[in-house]
């Protein structure tokens, strides 16, 4: 994780700048073409004070929980020693959202997705399948270089998701041990960045989105105290709430204001 929170800062300057193809292409003026004129009102110059689109997105996606330290492993808190993995594994999902934007600069982007988030830890030679459907909800600010191609953007915001039928497995199986699985509705912090790549059609704006996204849990306990039911040969049930989430999606984006 520390490595992918560093690639996303190394690459603020490039989004903030716009990759090169970006930069050789001017910011759009009051009048919605390239260049520096002299600003005219909106009804003259047919200038898009208000972009409004609907994007459909998919691709793959990264579920993670941390391994907590030895001295937070103990239950109750604060003995030492107990047995719980760390959670890795890729799924995927899609979905679709309406983005508006002021002046190609400043808005909201309010999305809608059903994923599959899966990871795999091992205790003991025993290995342990996480997996569920869950629904996000992403309500995001999103910003973003004016240009007319290549628009390049950041966004953060929060995501509400709600976990369907959490399920875990053990692999082997252990005669009579059963591991129940449980998760809430929870609320993640969503951020990323992304591109819009406009495509030279007359009629319509037609864009392609492609964007890297992260999620952070805040409520995720450091301890695994709050995050199992103690009981049965491992635990009696486990929170399936993702501590850290990260996908990549490629979709096809129309903006009819």
């Amino acid at each position: 994780m520390r490595i992918a929170f560093a690639l996303a800062i190394a690459c603020v300057p490039v989004l903030l700048l716009g990759p090169p193809s970006a930069r050789a292409d001017e910011p759009l003026d009051d009048a919605g073409a390239s260049g520096t004129g002299h600003s005219e009102s909106s009804a003259k110059t047919g200038r898009r004070d208000l972009e409004l689109g609907v994007q459909l997105y998919g691709g793959p996606n990264g579920s993670f929980l941390d391994e907590p330290p030895a001295s937070k492993k103990g239950i109750p808190k604060g003995t030492p020693g107990g047995l719980y993995p760390g959670f890795a594994g890729v799924g995927g999902g899609g979905g679709l959202s309406v983005v508006g934007m002021w002046r190609g600069i400043v808005g909201l982007d309010i999305g809608f997705h059903v994923s599959l988030d899966q990871g795999h830890g091992e205790i003991n030679g025993i290995e342990l399948n996480m997996n569920q459907v869950a629904v996000h909800v992403p309500i995001l600010l999103r910003v973003a270089a004016p240009y007319r191609t290549v628009r390049p953007f950041l966004f953060v915001g929060p995501e509400i998701v709600a976990p369907l039928s959490p399920k875990i497995d053990l692999d082997p199986a252990l005669p009579g041990a059963t591991l129940a699985s449980t998760a809430d509705t929870y609320v993640a912090v969503a951020f990323g960045f992304g591109f819009d790549i406009r495509l030279p059609t007359d009629k319509l704006d037609v864009r392609i989105p492609l964007m890297l996204r992260g999620s952070y849990t805040p409520s995720v306990s450091d301890y695994v105290a709050d995050r199992v039911t103690p009981g049965g040969v491992l635990y009696t049930a486990m929170d399936t709430t993702w501590q850290y989430q990260a996908m990549v999606t490629l979709g096809v984006a129309i903006y009819f204001l």
